[in-house]
């Protein structure tokens, strides 16, 4: 599915930065005062980015969808905004993801893994020959949400963090500009063009975004790249202020 081909490349970031987290997270499980600061940091960035990249998906899937695969998929941007839905959740569940396997919960990663895919499959036969790719985003919408759910219950139980204030930031900040920037751009003067329209709104919605997001500290760059060039245990103070 076209759509769903484009979910995958948003993931691209979650991906890069499980490989600069993972080992530091590692190895400062049994350091908590560490810990939340490797993790308060890995969240920040990750959510970030899946909220950026979510957003712009959303508000932008028609021209996404032309762009790469032309006029003949313009009837998938329903589909495609279904699965940016699903893009902003798994950015969170790649969060959970790397906390359970860093900090040797893989058995319990597996079995939230499997919880998650049955009813994906069931909703699939169930609905998909009666409703077709809509049913088939949004059963992964589920899916994922179960996921995100379980992962969060299982981190709690252990008394790790689960970074709710971040998240409730960042989907409070995804849910005003998605309503807003839908209205904005529907009765905008960009110009009919698809790419210089992708352009032009795709630079306004990053910086907007960008913007908000720094100003609520939803994500704090320098410092988490002056965290990533220290060593996680002598570094300064910097512990992200973000509920669990």
């Amino acid at each position: 599915m076209a759509a769903g081909k484009i979910l995958i490349v948003g993931l691209t970031a979650a991906t890069i930065t499980r490989g600069v987290f993972f080992p530091v997270l590692s190895r400062l499980m049994a350091d908590e005062a560490a810990r939340l600061k490797a993790s308060g940091y890995h969240a920040e960035v990750i959510i970030f980015f899946g909220g950026l990249t979510a957003l712009g998906g959303y508000l932008l899937a028609p021209e996404i969808l032309y762009i790469v695969f032309g006029s003949s998929y313009a009837g998938a941007d329903q589909v495609l905004r279904i699965l940016m839905a699903n893009l902003a959740l798994a950015h969170i569940v790649a969060v959970y993801q790397v906390q359970l396997l860093a900090w040797d919960m893989q058995k319990q990663q597996m079995n939230i893994v499997i919880a998650g895919a049955v009813p994906n499959v069931a909703l699939n036969f169930w609905l998909i020959p009666k409703f077709g790719m809509e049913a088939a985003a949004s059963t992964t919408l589920v899916s994922s949400l179960a996921v995100l759910v379980l992962a969060l219950v299982v981190l709690k139980r252990q008394k790790f963090e689960v970074h709710g204030g971040l998240i409730v930031k960042a989907a409070a900040l995804c849910f005003i500009l998605g309503f807003a920037g839908d209205r904005i751009l529907a009765g905008s003067l960009l110009p009919e063009n698809v790419i210089l329209r992708f352009i032009i709104a795709g630079v306004m919605i990053t910086f907007v975004f960008s913007a908000i997001a720094f100003a609520v500290r939803l994500i704090r760059p320098l410092a988490a790249y002056r965290y990533m060039r220290e060593n996680p245990y002598s570094g300064p103070e910097l512990g992200p202020e973000h509920g669990t």
